[in-house]
């Protein structure tokens, strides 16, 4: 099974919209497409590996 469809059975997801320099979205769409996935499993890496390192508040 693809990343994609790992984390779309792990959670339910929603849509944000973000503002990113030109050249941050065109590495974001290089890098994915060079790893064979979407600019939206690179970021839900990357949040995963951020809570990983964040303490939760609360």
């Amino acid at each position: 099974m693809n990343r994609e469809k790992e984390i779309a059975l792990e959670e339910k997801r929603t849509s944000m919209n973000i503002a990113l320099s030109s050249e941050d979205k065109v590495f974001l769409k290089v890098y994915a497409a060079q790893h064979n996935t979407s600019v939206a499993a690179v970021i839900h890496d990357c949040i995963e590996k951020l809570r990983k390192e964040v303490p939760e508040r609360g």
